[in-house]
């Protein structure tokens, strides 16, 4: 029997989830994107409610990553297909992940249209039993969604079929109080009940990014109140099923273009502003609201840098600064949660000499972070995070002034070998550069400085005790170039070795 191939997606960005839905005219190629899922976790009960025959998953994920992932789903569904989304850095993962079960692999960076189609179809080869028929037509709602995310369709073909003159986008996160009263399936149950007794106008309903329901409405201007009301009236229904429930309806427009303009624009930063709304349930916009605020770009680059050469208070703050600068310029919940949990995963795998205490740390504040349904309860979770963290490295050794008598005493210690940077580099488990410009904001003089500062206060007290040639004294404190030597001497004491010792022996 001949049917769609059905994927389930799994990655913990939402932008790679959205640039793999309309990567691909799904459809047209045989394909049916199934679900998508933020974590392995929530990707494994949707494993069980779908049974997709293809999971695109990504390999580093918070809480589960892909080879766990894997090796859970191949026991209990060895028919269902693994293909890995892999960065360059990933092999060994990418390794363990076939080595459990999975088909095949695509590495992020390469990933494109033929690309994915290609290995798609090498994939469903290996389905027992499947056929999978390439060549259907796509439905208005599947149009529509590749649509408002952006995918270049054009806008006329869909509206042939609508037939009133205007058009209004209603929108919620099914999503944002996972646990709560509000359940997401009950909730769109209402939803679909409410919208079948609306008797006038044509709508889409369309659940997009797994949790956010748009219902896309298509009525005459004689409608305009009653539609407003009604609006109105299910977001009631919905707020006393769940408490943190809010719904936009957006601004009357008169095309498609408009809607999907009004879409990426503002409709997403308005739904998303609930966080920052407790008592407020339902907002109608007016037309008037602007582009999103522009913001400065987090520096992940400079933030990794920091914690790779484990300067782990500096990366702390600059997180901290970023995630209030956000908070208070009202970034969208999805996208703030999205980000604070990134940023919060690349400091727990960092941390491996902390591997319990990281770990229970991930278990508790990812969860609590999920489920903060307001700005006030986001960032008391976020102070207590960033308080464990810095307990952990306090207690662990890490604080500056610690790590900096550790690097003092090791230097002090191996005076007498060929030391440079790059050796303390290595035995610290710094980046070189970064341990450079730590070195030199922490101690006056540089690290060459302060090593040869150290070898001619030892040479000096030689100078005075023993009666040894000066080469051999040289060699002693680690210079194997008598010359420089003599001079580096001269520059630190303000005189030669021959004449150091004998001022002393005068005194």
């Amino acid at each position: 029997m001949e049917s769609y191939c059905k994927i389930l997606i799994i990655d913990d960005e939402i932008i790679m989830r959205q640039g793999i839905k309309y990567l691909l005219d799904w459809e047209k190629e045989g394909f049916q994107i199934a679900g998508e899922a933020s974590g392995g976790r929530e990707g494994l009960e949707l494993v069980e409610e779908l049974q997709p025959h293809i999971i695109l998953c990504d390999m580093v994920m918070s809480g589960m990553d892909g080879v766990e992932f894997t090796e859970i789903v191949k026991k209990k569904y060895p028919n269902i297909q693994i293909i890995i989304l892999s960065g360059y850095d990933n092999f060994e993962y990418v390794r363990s992940s076939l080595m459990n079960g999975a088909s095949d692999y695509i590495l992020k960076p390469m990933l494109k249209p033929e690309t994915l189609l290609e290995t798609l179809r090498r994939t469903a080869k290996k389905i027992p039993g499947f056929r999978f028929a390439p060549g259907k037509t796509a439905s208005v709602e599947n149009l529509l969604e590749r649509y408002l995310l952006g995918m270049d369709i054009p806008a006329e073909g869909l509206e042939r079929a609508f037939t009133h003159s205007f058009f209004r986008l209603y929108g919620a996160n099914l999503k944002r109080n996972p646990g709560g009263r509000g359940d997401a399936e009950l909730l769109d149950e209402k939803i679909e009940g409410f919208l079948d007794k609306m008797e006038y106008g044509t709508h889409v309903k369309l659940l997009l990014n797994g949790e956010m329901v748009c219902i896309l409405w298509n009525y005459d201007a004689r409608d305009e109140e009653r539609l407003k009301n009604d609006f109105r009236k299910l977001t009631e229904k919905l707020t006393f099923l769940d408490e943190a429930f809010f719904g936009v309806l957006g601004s009357r427009r008169e095309s498609l273009k408009e809607i999907r303009e009004e879409y990426r624009r503002s409709f997403l930063e308005e739904v998303g502003k609930a966080f920052y709304s407790r008592d407020l349930h339902f907002k109608i916009l007016d037309g008037g609201e602007g582009k999103e605020p522009a913001r400065k770009k987090f520096d992940f680059g400079c933030y990794t840098s920091l914690l790779g050469s484990r300067r782990y208070e500096e990366a702390l703050s600059m997180l901290e600064a970023y995630l209030n600068g956000a908070l208070e310029e009202r970034m969208d919940e999805y996208r703030l949660k999205n980000i604070t949990k990134n940023m919060l995963y690349s400091l727990f795998t960092t941390l491996e000499d902390q591997s319990e205490k990281i770990d229970e740390l991930r278990l508790k504040y990812f969860k609590q972070l999920d489920r903060a349904d307001y700005e006030a309860e986001f960032r008391s979770v976020l102070s207590d995070v960033l308080q464990s963290f810095r307990e952990i490295l306090s207690d662990g050794g890490w604080s500056n002034d610690r790590r900096i008598r550790e690097i003092l005493e090791y230097i002090r210690s191996h005076y007498k070998e060929e030391l440079d940077l790059k050796e303390v580099a290595k035995v610290f488990n710094f980046n070189y550069y970064y341990l450079s410009a730590y070195f030199n904001s922490n101690v006056s003089e540089g690290f060459s400085g302060y090593l040869n500062r150290i070898r001619i206060e030892r040479a000096s007290r030689i100078l005075e005790e023993e009666n040894l040639p000066i080469s051999a004294v040289s060699g002693m404190v680690g210079y194997s170039d008598h010359s420089y030597f003599c001079r580096v001497f001269k520059k630190i004491t303000g005189m030669t070795p021959s004449r150091y010792r004998q001022e002393k022996k005068h005194e």
